[in-house]
């Protein structure tokens, strides 16, 4: 039979490593007046000694309204996160078979854990060179990945924290908007092709006490496909006019690009 219970939590959305990070306290996530969130897992101790993982199957209850429960139904049963709404102390709960239970106190504090780093990490067309290829108006959301003071993290701080909008914890930026344009919410948006440099776009975390200026950059070429039916002028990653991609013509040089066609399919390139 069963002879103990426990469980974790630990930080969610889930990244590599953070399931070995156990966790009680939910920080206000820098300043946004929005609270971490935990996933809860859980592990019964049978009499031969033996565990099993039954994070699927058991029960979880908070005791005030500064943690909230959150069920999600599963192909195994349901994943439990808890999420901070108030600051405060809740004792939570977690209960298996009607018989065993365990608790702890989950601690909602308004103390943030603040950006100490941003990195790119969205996946364009190309990514040597990192290029934005697409028809006119052609849009794609960005990746940031954004870590905190207490060694949590945010993989995709754009679209993976639905809680968090980005607009709340970041300023984006571009820096030739009529080529590359970037929304508050992270989605950009192709305009036309870069013929001398590529684009540098910015993620600056917003002021949170003394955190100080935490800023990323990535540069990202821009260039358009033709449309259905029609044809377009060369390189479709990097310059569009370049030996290498990479280097902006210079008067008098001679060069062999190629004639992209789009019969609906997608472009081909013709020499």
């Amino acid at each position: 039979g069963v002879q103990s219970l426990s469980w974790s939590s630990s930080p969610f959305p889930t990244y590599s490593g953070s399931t070995s990070v156990f966790t009680t306290t939910l920080h206000q996530v820098h300043c946004t007046g929005q609270f971490q969130r935990a996933e809860v897992s859980a592990t019964v101790t049978l009499s031969d000694g033996t565990t099993s993982d039954v994070s699927g199957h058991a029960f979880l209850t908070a005791s005030s309204a500064n943690t909230t429960v959150v069920p999600t139904p599963t192909h195994v049963g349901v994943q439990y996160v808890l999420r901070g709404t108030a600051p405060g102390d809740s004792t939570v709960t977690m209960s298996f078979g009607g018989s065993v239970t365990s608790s702890a106190v989950i601690v909602v504090t308004n103390n943030s854990a603040v950006v100490t780093t941003l990195q790119w990490t969205t996946t364009w067309q190309s990514s040597s060179p990192a290029t934005f290829a697409g028809v006119l108006g052609a849009t794609q959301l960005t990746d940031i990945r954004a870590t905190f003071s207490d060694g949590t993290r945010f993989d995709d701080a754009v679209s993976g924290v639905s809680w968090v909008p980005v607009a709340q914890l970041l300023t984006l930026d571009s820096d030739d908007p009529a080529r590359i344009s970037i929304a508050s919410d992270g989605r950009a948006t192709l305009s036309s092709s870069s013929y001398r440099a590529p684009v540098t776009l910015t993620a600056v975390a917003r002021p949170c006490g003394s955190s100080g200026n935490v800023s990323t950059t990535t540069q990202v070429y821009a260039n358009l496909d033709p449309a259905v039916g029609d044809i377009d002028i060369g390189n479709r990653y990097g310059l569009p006019f370049s030996a290498d991609g990479l280097t902006a013509p210079i008067a008098g040089q001679l060069l062999s690009v190629p004639i992209r066609l789009n019969f609906g399919t997608g472009p081909t390139s013709r020499s």
